[in-house]
């Protein structure tokens, strides 16, 4: 049996959709094959919750300050636009955290300049009433499967 070695990243993205996809809660989670290697994947995984499908780009920072400028900018507004010109649910960002967790931001108001961990750590909350339709909720944070089954 060949074993074959997966970048960190591709790691990352496949922890994720595990995560969100063994959630029990109904939330299914792939990994697009390809992903950050070709011009047209816009994403890194798609995620479905109550027959919505949402677009994911995952991003991983050893700080606890990830900053969106330059190229990380330039593709995160190419996912936004590609999402609204073809009538798609507003994307979602998840920046991991390298041993504090992962926050999950909804794309639909714009860009930040940057996402603090310790802003979204304060008030956890489930990863479902994240991607229910409500407007007060636009990001969430956990850390371990344990804060997603809250």
């Amino acid at each position: 049996m060949i074993k074959l070695k997966l970048s960190r990243l591709t790691r990352y993205e496949i922890e994720l959709a595990n995560l969100l996809s063994n959630s029990g809660r109904g939330l299914h989670c792939e990994r697009v094959a390809g992903s950050g290697r070709r011009m047209k994947s816009v994403c890194d995984c798609v995620m479905t919750y109550t027959k919505q499908s949402y677009y994911v780009e995952l991003k991983t920072t050893r700080k606890s300050l990830f900053r969106i400028n330059g190229e990380v900018k330039t593709q995160l507004q190419r996912l936004t636009d590609f999402c609204i010109e073809n009538g798609f649910n507003e994307p979602i960002l998840v920046v991991k955290f390298l041993r504090r967790g992962h926050v999950f931001m909804r794309l639909n108001g714009g860009l930040p300049k940057s996402i603090n961990y310790y802003d979204f750590n304060k008030n956890p909350i489930r990863i479902i009433d994240f991607l229910s339709n409500n407007p007060l909720v636009s990001a969430v944070s956990f850390k371990g499967v344990e804060k997603v089954l809250c």
